[in-house]
């Protein structure tokens, strides 16, 4: 089969849930047999050179980008404000774009198209113009809810206003987008369920993204916690604002042998300086995996969230302990008290934490039930389930 990957972004290098999950799906449609053609827009933001795109995804049949600057800009966002657009998705609907992808579609016949997320769905009308292949749109996340739940949190009313609008907006083209597709592939049975009851008329199926299940686990040291996650992704960046700033005092006043470590594309030097005590920025990582091999404790403290969290799969397929909130916990079938510890408090927060530092037994407990249903996870095998729903 001939499938053609459509991104926003450049799946590369694997610092967050979303390149992880695009890269892992593209890696395992090759290794089942599949020819894949990669193209994507390499914005400023998310800048790769060509020549480390193209030697990171030498298991593809070829990839294209194109260039584009998809930064927030003042003067747009006032204009698609006084206009009724959603800027969420305008600052990716790129010209260029469009004619490579017209350009590809008349070169080459695909047997499927694949549209990773909601922020290339501007590129629907063109793909059906050019090519009779089937379209698929795999939503990672129900994207205006992540903006309402932000909207939600912030206390600050001029800005909550302004993401109750952006949320509104991009809420209204969503819903438009998805009876246009062929098939959408929603990562969770909860999103699928909230499109399904949103959008009737749209055939929605539930495909999680999967992952490398390691062959070994390390459980670390419990006094060693850590959190990793892209901090130019709003939720991460107001969740670790919260952990530093009200559950981490709680947790070092009744153990100080404590400590945290941050890392994650963002986390520069300046963010949340000065510190708190124990707290260390470990800035831009390239091996998540090996930078965590010794702690013992990831922390996951979303407020708002969708999708599915890959950096807590992996966490848990390493051996890892982990505590988050119930935004963080969704979709996925993790149970407090039987393979994660789950809090939205920061007092419930940091006990948790506290808990896991000091019950060995319960460690061993979540950590083996965590590992199973890590393992249910397998990245290859869910990339064919979701080509056979496809073809069904």
């Amino acid at each position: 089969m001939k499938i053609l990957v459509v991104t926003s972004r450049v799946p590369f290098p694997l610092h967050d849930g979303g390149a992880i999950a695009t890269y892992n799906q593209i890696k395992s449609y090759t290794a089942l047999g599949h020819q894949v053609t990669l193209c994507c827009l390499n914005t400023r933001k998310h800048y790769v050179e060509e020549a480390t795109i193209q030697q990171a995804f030498d298991f593809t049949a070829a990839v294209h980008t194109v260039e584009a600057d998809t930064d927030l800009k003042p003067l747009p966002a006032l204009r698609s404000l006084l206009f009724g657009t959603s800027y969420n998705i305008i600052r990716f609907d790129v010209p260029n774009m469009h004619r490579k992808l017209e350009q590809l579609c008349r070169m080459q016949s695909f047997d499927l198209i694949q549209l990773e997320g909601l922020f290339t769905a501007p590129y629907i009308d063109t793909l059906r113009q050019v090519s009779k292949a089937p379209l698929l749109l795999r939503q990672h996340n129900v994207e205006f809810r992540i903006w309402e739940k932000l909207a939600y949190h912030e206390p600050n009313p001029v800005k909550k206003w302004y993401l109750n609008i952006l949320a509104r907006r991009l809420k209204e083209y969503e819903l438009t987008c998805l009876p246009k597709v062929d098939y959408v592939g929603a990562i969770t049975e909860s999103d699928a369920d909230d499109m399904k009851q949103l959008c009737p008329k749209a055939k929605i199926s539930v495909n999680p993204a999967g992952i490398d299940i390691p062959s070994e686990q390390h459980p670390g040291d419990p006094f060693e916690v850590f959190h990793i996650g892209s901090m130019e992704w709003i939720p991460n960046r107001e969740g670790v604002r919260w952990l530093l700033e009200k559950v981490w005092p709680l947790v070092i006043q009744k153990e100080p042998r404590a400590t945290l470590h941050l890392a994650g594309k963002g986390m520069n030097e300046d963010f949340c300086r000065p510190l708190p005590h124990g707290v260390y920025n470990d800035g831009t990582v390239d091996d998540a995996a090996g930078w965590y091999k010794g702690f013992g404790i990831s922390v996951v403290p979303l407020m708002a969230a969708g999708g599915i969290r890959m950096k807590t799969l992996e966490a848990l397929a390493a051996g890892k302990n982990v505590v988050s909130t119930s935004t963080g916990a969704a979709g996925l079938p993790l149970v407090h008290g039987k393979n994660v510890l789950i809090a939205d408090n920061e007092h419930a927060f940091a006990d948790a934490i506290l808990r896991l530092m000091h019950d060995a037994k319960l460690r061993e407990t979540l950590r083996m039930e965590g590992r199973t249903l890590a393992s249910g996870y397998d990245r290859k095998r869910l990339a064919e389930q979701l080509l056979q729903q496809c073809a069904d």
